[in-house]
């Protein structure tokens, strides 16, 4: 029985001497998952691991810890006593396990003097991590991903809480320190997401700092803020990456550019879902895609040059800011899904600028809609989009507010254009005052509003009421004096249209509304003049301003049909005479002399009834003959260009020839043109540039304009709590920027939507190219 006690003692023994720590050990086994550490430098045995003896020294705890484990940090973990290289340099701190690092709780974190270098997927969460700089080592707070996974989620990256550190950041390097290979590994891949207010990155390059270096890919993804915004696709100082590299961008992203410089291999942007960009602009990238719900915005002097568009469901590409062509080299895709065409996604483009295309179109994408966003009113005949004749997917202005016009894609050549059109019949060919306008009205009260009522009429004669938009787009009103002298409609007096006749749906006509300001300045002879911007016709009527009323002033009552509508004797016979056709008495045969047309296929003027006009042989024009090689003529890719005097200034000439072309301007005080074909705006005013190459000669007529900016209405009723818009002109496209004087009132969107917030009288400020007009605003 003794001896049997004595081995159960032994077998007793031997199992706990198995149980015992040998030195430092792991973690218990309850706390397997989580290994702790606090202080950073203490005793290299001290503490076992778990949350009641953590670890004291942060080498101790890397080399304990196992992969797949969470490393916590308690209160501030300090690296401060680092090993140095051989040049005297910190050793990067090594973390060589698959783990996450965390800490215990909002302060927690890790404070560091030296680099971190990856050697595995390491994930750093929910901690401060504060990488103090060295004195002369502008790198020195670099994490270097080496190959593997660098996730930073929801982490701190201040040093210290002093405002003047702010911009004292990690960087992050794909390569590794001075070139060590240690565990490269071969994708790169780092993720800042979930940032709180104080995540944010020094820099971010793909490549090495050291050497050229190879990635199979490097994947970068960015939701918070950088302080150097340019994305470094490449190493630093001239070394190459060899290899893709893809880019994810988050709402909370500020990246304004990508460095290209030195990377050998694709560039690749993706916008995720729900983030909206509009600090970047987008040159050299390969493939551009859009997620749900995306929107990128291009800044006015941003560039946009990429391979492949993208365009998922309900994502907004607004390029109506740039003043140059955006250009897709090869292909833009849409909504592909059948079923899906009331989400797809949408394409914003300026009404004086094309989106070149140079490939196909596939799948549905609108244009220039998106859903209750104002959009500029279309132009009609401008081409917005080009692609390829054999694209097989289309664009569309479904939805559009601007119903009277329609998408025509049109095929030329081997190029399929989408040009805006007005729909037939829905555009007024003749209009007219009513009443007698060939008499003088009298305006005889200062401050009191005058009517004068406006029929449109269609080709097949029958009344047409154009919407306010039409009116706003297509005609301009104004008001001058005797000496030709235009009188000022923001301060001397109000001109504009009736915003409630247009509404009236009984009244089968418009009216102008004009209240005389400045009485002394106005009084005497005005002319209103009314001109259809399109076909430049006009008509006017006579104003006197202070005088006796010899004939009463027309204010016509909303009545269907005006009682006092005149009618209009057309100036051109409505009958159509046929045109004389010439019916030749004889076979043709050809005979050396011209043929001289008979009198009777020859339509005589009606100014000169008894003249005959006779059709003389044009001598056939010599055109110099190429010879069966260069040189030979040439076109430019512009025949008439309009330019503005501020937004869009430049425009890019070239030539289909190989040959040097020669530039010239024959009026540079209008636009100059450099060696290379660019013009700049000057002036006001028309220029002619002539390309010469060999003996040939190729035009472009180049107008430029004073930009517009136009307010439609100048004073806005809105009740409370409904919405309206304020409605601007402006040419070329910019930006409008819009701010209320009491919002308490009436707020205002950058859009120019405004709200009713309780009743009261007050002012918006609209500012566009330095000039500032103000609406009044009144809130029912």
């Amino acid at each position: 029985m003794r001896k049997k006690l004595s081995v159960l003692l032994l077998i007793l023994v031997l199992i706990m001497n198995q149980a015992a720590p040998m030195g430092i050990k792991a973690a218990d086994a309850a706390d397997e998952v989580k290994v702790y550490v606090e202080n950073g430098e203490g005793s290299l045995t001290e503490g076992d691991g778990t949350a009641q003896r953590p670890y004291q020294n942060i080498r101790t705890a890397l080399k304990q810890i196992q992969t797949g484990q969470t490393l916590v940090l308690v209160g501030e973990v300090s690296y401060t006593k680092y090993e140095t290289c051989e040049d005297g340099s910190p050793k990067p701190l090594f973390v060589d396990k698959d783990i996450t690092i965390v800490g215990s709780d909002t302060s927690a974190g890790l404070k560091i003097r030296s680099m971190i270098q990856l050697g595995a997927d390491v994930t750093f969460r929910d901690m401060w991590l504060q990488m103090v700089p060295q004195a002369g080592n502008a790198r020195g707070t670099t994490i270097y991903a080496a190959g593997h996974t660098l996730v930073l989620d929801a982490v701190d990256t201040r040093v210290g809480t002093s405002t003047l550190q702010d911009d004292v950041r990690p960087l992050i390097s794909g390569g590794a320190y001075q070139g060590e290979e240690g565990k490269m590994g071969s994708h790169t891949t780092i993720k800042v997401v979930n940032p709180i207010s104080q995540t944010k990155i020094a820099a971010i390059y793909a490549g090495d700092y050291y050497r050229d270096s190879e990635q199979d890919k490097v994947d970068i993804e960015l939701d918070s803020k950088l302080v150097d915004t340019e994305i470094h696709a490449a190493g630093a100082d001239g070394h190459t990456l060899t290899g893709n590299v893809n880019v994810t961008l988050g709402k909370d992203s500020n990246v304004t550019d990508f460095d290209k410089t030195d990377l050998i291999g694709e560039l690749n942007v993706n916008v995720k879902a729900g983030a909206h960009i509009d600090t970047l602009s987008f040159s050299g990238i390969n493939n551009l895609t859009m997620a749900e719900k995306s929107r990128i915005t291009l800044p006015k002097e941003a560039d946009f040059n990429v391979n492949n568009v993208f365009c998922e469901k309900n994502a907004v590409l607004d390029l109506r800011q740039m003043s140059t062509n955006p250009s897709v080299a090869n292909n833009f895709t849409g909504v592909t899904v059948s079923g899906e065409d009331q989400t797809c996604g949408s394409v914003l483009v300026g009404n004086d600028t094309t989106l070149e295309i140079k490939g196909e179109v596939y799948g549905l994408t609108k244009l220039n809609v998106n859903g209750s966003e104002y959009m500029a009113r279309f132009v009609e005949n401008h081409c917005y989009i080009q692609a390829k004749a054999s694209s097989s997917g289309n664009f569309t202005i479904e939805g559009t507010q601007y119903t009277n016009f329609q998408l025509n894609k049109k095929k030329t050549e081997e190029i399929y254009s989408w040009i805006i059109g007005k729909l037939e019949n829905e555009d007024a060919d003749d209009f007219y005052w009513i009443g007698d306008a060939d008499k003088k009205s009298v305006i005889s009260q200062q401050g009191k509003e005058y009517y004068y009522p406006v029929e449109f009429k269609k080709a097949d004669g029958t009344v047409y009421k154009p919407t306010f938009e039409e009116l706003f787009y297509d005609y301009d009103l104004a008001l001058t004096k005797e000496n030709g002298e235009a009188v000022d409609l923001e301060e001397a007096a109000f001109c504009s249209w009736d915003e409630e006749c247009i509404n009236e749906e009984q009244s089968q006509y418009n009216q102008v509304i004009v209240c005389i300001y400045d009485w002394e300045n106005c009084k005497g002879e005005l002319t209103l003049t009314l001109t259809h911007s399109k076909t430049g016709k006009s008509i006017s009527r006579v104003l006197l301003v202070g005088e006796e009323q010899p004939i009463p002033t027309v204010t016509p009552t909303m009545t269907p049909t005006p009682t006092a509508t005149p009618t209009v004797a057309p100036t051109i016979a409505p009958t159509q005479v046929p045109t004389p056709t010439v019916a030749p008495t004889t076979a043709p045969t050809q005979v050396p002399t011209p043929m001289v047309p008979t009198p009777a296929a020859t339509e005589v003027p009606s100014s000169t009834p008894d003249a005959t006009p006779v059709i003389l042989p044009t001598p056939p024009t010599v055109t110099p003959l190429p010879p069966t090689s260069e040189p030979r003529a040439f076109t430019l890719n512009k025949t008439s260009v309009t330019l503005y005097t501020k937004g869009k200034k430049i425009i890019q000439l070239s030539a289909d020839t190989e040959s040097v072309v020669k530039y010239t301007s024959d009026n540079e005080k209008v636009a100059v043109v450099d060696e290379n074909g660019r013009v700049t705006a000057k002036k006001a005013g028309t220029a002619l540039i002539t390309a010469s190459a060999d003996g040939y000669q190729s035009t472009c007529r180049i107008v430029v304009k004073k930009p517009t900016f136009k307010v439609a209405k100048k004073m806005i009723k809105v009740k409370k709590g409904k919405k309206a818009r304020i409605i601007v002109k402006v040419r070329p496209t910019t930006k409008v920027v819009f701010a209320s004087a009491n919002k308490k009132i009436a707020a205002v969107t950058k859009k120019g939507m405004l709200k009713g917030m309780k009743k009261g009288r007050t002012k918006t400020k609209v500012k566009c190219y330095g000039i500032t007009k103000t609406v009044i605003v009144i809130v029912k």
